[in-house]
């Protein structure tokens, strides 16, 4: 699955939940409407970018669903056809290795478990579902499975669409449906008849289609219901398509004339029409470029209205306002998210700028690989990048960039060689800035083994840190994160001007302190098994157990940050003012460790981080298509696969952070509700709120991801 999905689906379950938190409230109906409205055009962004389909578009009794049952012998109990308006959702047809007879099914939102459910579905069910759009419906789309003929097993499938239709206030909803498909679909067959050619107002709809959705492109024209023609007459209506679509050279290759109940005549269209989509079904700049374009303006538009609405229903849905301990624990949660949105902003550009630099030596590392040992590469780009047929070399080619990425070969070994260094020196410039680390924020080596980790974990200025030794700060921090040890809970008073604020600034870094722990712990191991292919756990617990022999014990300087550490991970790693060896911590890292009293959760939340961080550049490789169909040289090729790489880093890291500090925030507000009772109104408020701050994570990380994306094809 590629970094875009992911983050897609990060988004669709974060609008899940905050229409879940929205139950009861006053405008909840209408939210609900425009929620699963967006919500089911990001599934069906995430189904066209997980398969490559063919939309199949064109006017009303155009003929598109009688060509879906020709190409597939498919009989009107699954695809009916109808002169006049049929279909208003458009319909996945893929074909299935294990399928011998066709099914249907629809994938829902279940509205109890908060999940979507694939599941079969009978052919009048189906028929239902596509003939009447309903904004609040959760079914989020609808395939049909037909056994294999056409593409072998590969994953390349057709989209039936509604009829194009100009828009009005009737048919808007589903048209925007139908038009968003159409723009995310890797191609299209373009399907009109012989009276559509011929008819002035049916001219004006395709000219509307071709000009709006497929001027960057070069689909396929379907012209249907010619098996009745002579071949003179077929060919004066090929040259009239010809004229109709303004097609020249190599595009008249893509008009293919269709027909019914003459096997004979159909054999040959169908293959026509099957080498066609083979050998022009392509992506452009432009047409991905709008793709992205297009989601940006659901993200910036429909996204952001639904964020203004409720921000707006919170103000005025007549909860009680807070005071006394209410108020504190308001204000504690406000000043915790601000420090965790803070930090994560530094975060980011910190490990943006970090990630396109690794990459950059990457690609030159790269580039001279190539220029010296892959003289056919060229030509092998030349021949695969623009068409569905992949040379059998692919596959080794796409390894070897790969392993660039697992070590760019930098020659400065002052600078990383892994992506793990390269994350490492992004949170080390932060632990400098936010911490007061005095840390070495290059490298020293013995051939590539980094050996000044000792510099690189640093020594600690002491403002901080003594802030944190402060008894009101220990107590307002065991109040958060170890409520148990705190006895006189109601005299912890939050003053924005006191230490206590300050230090509750200060979580957000130190929990990526741990993190950051945990990287050196890794690049100071001469020797980690990693083999492709491996999952998670897997990579966890062979980094935990490479790790576990032989390694520095931490200076004393160290012991009032992991004290701390202590404190708030609830994880017992000193002992006798004395810090415990790197060890330790990987036995909490792998999930050994026997000390993980105190507050619920929160030693498998910094588990996660430290896991989260140190396999990201392990497990972003494994990931994803590794190029997209229009890059069409070496350069180009190279760039587009590890600057791939780099976005999944950066989209790995920062999505790890907001799970992470999304869970401590749920520990912390769990905690004072434990200690203070808090009153159901704050609690409802809160948890929308909660909901509505990771709808808006989601948000930015996929707005991020796409502004790569875009400037790439600049």
């Amino acid at each position: 699955m590629t970094t875009e999905t992911d983050t897609i689906n990060r988004l669709e379950r974060a609008l899940v939940n905050l229409l879940f938190s929205l139950s009861g409230t006053p405008n909840y109906n209408k939210l609900k409407n425009q929620i699963l409205t967006t919500n089911r055009k990001l599934r069906i962004t995430r189904e066209l970018a997980n398969t490559k389909y063919i939309a199949v578009a064109g006017t009303q009794s155009a003929g598109k669903s009688r060509l879906i049952r020709e190409i597939y012998n498919l009989d009107s109990e699954w695809l009916l056809e109808n002169e006049g308006r049929s279909e208003q959702l458009p319909l996945f047809i893929l074909e299935n290795k294990t399928c011998t007879e066709p099914y249907a099914v629809k994938v829902e939102l279940d509205e109890k478990e908060g999940i979507e459910k694939e599941r079969k579905i009978a052919s009048e069910e189906l028929q239902e579902i596509l003939r009447n759009y309903k904004a609040d419906n959760t079914i989020l789309l609808v395939k049909l499975y037909v056994p294999i003929k056409h593409f072998k097993g590969e994953e390349l499938g057709f989209v039936l669409l509604p009829g194009y239709e100009l828009e009005t206030r009737v048919n808007e909803k589903w048209q925007e449906l139908m038009r968003h498909t159409l723009t995310h679909a890797l191609g299209c067959i373009l399907v009109t008849d012989e009276t559509r050619l011929a008819a002035n107002s049916s001219r004006k709809i395709l000219n509307d289609l071709r000009s709006k959705y497929l001027e960057y492109r070069h689909p396929i024209i379907a012209v249907t219901k010619t098996e009745n023609l002579t071949d003179e007459q077929r060919q004066e209506l090929k040259k009239t398509a010809v004229e109709v679509f303004q097609c020249s050279g190599q595009q008249v290759t893509n008009i293919v004339l269709t027909g019914a109940c003459d096997d004979e005549y159909k054999s040959k269209w169908e293959q026509a029409l099957i080498f066609a989509v083979y050998n022009n079904t392509l992506s452009s700049r432009e047409s991905e470029n709008a793709k992205y374009s297009e989601l940006d303006e659901i993200l910036s538009n429909e996204i952001d209205f639904i964020i203004d609405q409720i921000e707006d229903d919170l103000l005025s849905m007549g909860l009680k306002s807070t005071v006394g301990k209410d108020k504190t624990v308001e204000e504690i949660l406000l000043k915790f998210d601000e420090a965790k949105a803070k930090f994560k902003k530094s975060y980011s550009r910190k490990l943006v700028t970090q990630t396109q630099s690794y990459v950059n030596a990457a690609i030159q590392s790269a580039e001279n690989s190539y220029k010296n040992n892959e003289e056919g590469l060229g030509n092998w780009l030349k021949n695969t990048t623009n068409t569905l047929i992949q040379n059998s070399d692919s596959g080794r080619h796409k390894e070897r960039i790969r392993q660039f990425w697992l070590d760019n070969h930098n020659p400065d070994g002052s600078q990383p060689r892994t992506i793990i260094e390269s994350n490492l020196l992004a949170l080390s410039y932060l632990s400098k800035e936010q911490l007061k680390l005095d840390v070495a924020i290059n490298y020293e080596r013995n051939g590539n083994m980094v050996i000044n980790t000792q510099k690189i974990l640093g020594d600690i200025s002491h403002d901080k840190i003594t802030l944190l030794e402060k008894p009101e700060v220990k107590d307002g921090l065991n109040l958060l994160f170890r409520p148990d040890l705190v006895k006189e809970k109601d005299e912890i008073k939050f003053d924005e001007n006191s230490d206590f604020p300050k230090a509750i600034a200060l979580v957000p870094a130190i929990v990526m302190e741990y993190a950051r722990i945990m990287q050196i712990a890794t690049i100071a191991t001469p020797s980690i098994n990693i083999e492709k292919g491996m999952s998670e756990s897997q990579l966890i617990e062979n980094i935990a157990k490479s790790t576990s022999e032989g390694l520095p014990e931490f200076k004393e300087s160290f012991i009032p940050i992991m004290r701390t550490m202590a404190t708030i991970f609830a994880v017992d790693i000193v002992a006798d003012a004395e810090i415990d060896t790197i060890p330790a911590l990987i036995s909490v890292l792998s999930g050994n460790s026997a000390s993980t009293t105190g507050a619920v959760g929160i030693g498998g939340t910094v588990s996660m981080v430290a896991a989260g961080v140190i396999i990201a550049g392990y497990l972003a490789y494994q990931i994803g298509k590794e190029t997209e169909n229009y890059h069409n040289s070496q350069k180009e090729y190279i760039a587009a696969v590890l600057g791939h790489y780099g976005d999944a880093n950066v989209q790995t890291s920062l999505e790890h952070y907001d799970d992470v500090m999304e869970n401590i925030r749920e520990v912390i507000r769990n905690n004072l509700d434990k200690a203070y009772g808090l009153n159901k109104d704050l609690l409802k408020k809160d948890t929308i709120y909660r909901c509505l701050n990771v709808v808006k994570n989601s948000q930015e990380n996929l707005q991020r991801l796409l502004s790569g994306k875009q400037s790439r094809l600049a």
